[in-house]
């Protein structure tokens, strides 16, 4: 007589090979695209890129372009001012002025050829304000016009508080490119009353063209 033994096995006792199929298939399953059923390509964590978020991005653009902006404002350019505005009430002596004045390349003139302060028909540049011999020697290189000084502190001038005896003005030659640099970079003033055309700039300077000669008023 033969006898058959039946053994019930316990739910979870699959063998191994099956197991492994079934976990494989829940694997494939899981990488499914929800749209299409294509599988997702997934890279090693190794070759991924970690990207900043678009707003880091474009701010760091524009960081970079203002940089780029100021180098390059820098650059070949003519700053503002060739000196500081601290310093521009400082009266300076002559000879000072003088060696200022050669060096910047601008033209002295006086009609007795003296630089005595004391006699009107030399022209002095004894005890100029800071500012306004520097404001001169800026004209020069912001324009890039031969500029001749005519006329400084020396005596015979109108007086004033803003007068050439103070220190705030100075006279120059006229020339062609001086004379279209001042009339077409700053803007018509007034008619002064012994006639001259004035014309002023954003920093409040005064430039009086005469028949012979611009009178600055440099503050």
């Amino acid at each position: 007589m033969t006898m058959i033994v039946l053994t019930t096995l316990p739910m979870n006792s699959r063998p191994a090979a099956a197991r492994h199929d079934t976990t494989a298939q829940q694997d494939t399953a899981a990488r499914q695209d929800t749209n299409g059923g294509t599988p997702i390509r997934r890279a090693p964590a190794s070759s991924v890129q970690i990207r900043p978020p678009l707003q880091a991005l474009r701010t760091k653009g524009r960081a970079a372009a203002a940089l780029r902006h100021r180098i390059a404002a820098t650059k070949g350019k003519v700053r503002g001012t060739t000196w500081h505005g601290r310093a521009s009430g400082l009266r300076i002596s002559g000879n000072r002025a003088m060696r200022r004045i050669s060096r910047a390349g601008l033209g002295w003139q006086a009609t007795g050829r003296c630089t005595d302060q004391n006699r009107p028909y030399c022209t002095s540049l004894h005890s100029i304000r800071y500012g306004t011999l520097m404001k001169t020697i800026d004209l020069k290189r912001r324009s890039g016009c031969r500029i001749v000084i005519t006329g400084g502190t020396e005596t015979g001038h109108a007086h004033g508080v803003y007068s050439h005896g103070n220190g705030y003005k100075v006279d120059i030659r006229h020339n062609e490119c001086i004379d279209s640099y001042i009339t077409r970079k700053f803007r018509f003033y007034r008619t002064r009353g012994d006639g001259a055309a004035l014309y002023r700039n954003k920093e409040n300077d005064i430039y009086a063209r005469e028949p012979d000669h611009w009178d600055l008023l440099l503050h």
